[in-house]
């Protein structure tokens, strides 16, 4: 039985910049309650990130007091489901300025990201399942995985895309590379 190469992943993503107030039911600078908050993350003493769940829809929310205040900062996550069915679940922080979420379905996996503190967000696909969305060094890194082959004794092959501000995501050919 011959086993299927797997051919490599493109060599770069470009995500796609959120519309401005599209589908905004909540203005960024609203302040919301810490019961409507999920998991936080903080980069330092003072700067987090968590997601916010208000009006069955799901915002970044940012603080900049060591959590005694948080704002919603920026749009919608994600628009909703015609345009951007996959939902991101697990915040993260790079940075002080630097916030993504992500989460995955089947074989994409998708990171809302900012570099400004909320001013500007991004969207990537990027193609295979997420296993892992963090940060090292300030750079976002995702690992994500694609099956070569059919079910049953299928290999696994592991990818990693790498960014600085989750905008556009470049492939690294090995775990280890320093590109």
């Amino acid at each position: 039985m011959a086993v299927a190469e797997e051919a490599p992943p493109a060599a770069t993503v470009t995500g796609r910049p959120f519309p401005p107030g599209a589908f905004q039911t909540l203005r960024p600078g609203t302040v919301v309650r810490s019961a409507d908050l999920g998991p936080q993350v903080f980069a330092d003493a003072r700067h987090g990130f968590a997601l916010a769940s208000v009006y069955y829809g799901t915002y970044p929310a940012a603080t900049a007091d060591g959590g005694r205040t948080w704002q919603i900062d920026g749009p919608l996550l994600p628009i909703p489901a015609a345009t951007a069915p996959l939902a991101v679940r697990y915040p993260g922080v790079a940075g002080p300025r630097t916030y993504f979420a992500s989460g995955g379905q089947g074989d994409i996996t998708v990171v809302d990201a900012t570099s400004d503190a909320g001013r500007h967000w991004w969207q990537a696909r990027l193609p295979g399942g997420v296993v892992y969305v963090g940060a090292f060094a300030g750079e976002l890194t995702a690992i994500i995985a694609s099956p070569t082959g059919d079910v049953p004794g299928a290999r696994v092959t592991f990818w990693v895309y790498r960014s600085r501000t989750g905008r556009r995501w470049t492939y690294a050919a090995t775990v280890n590379s320093s590109s």
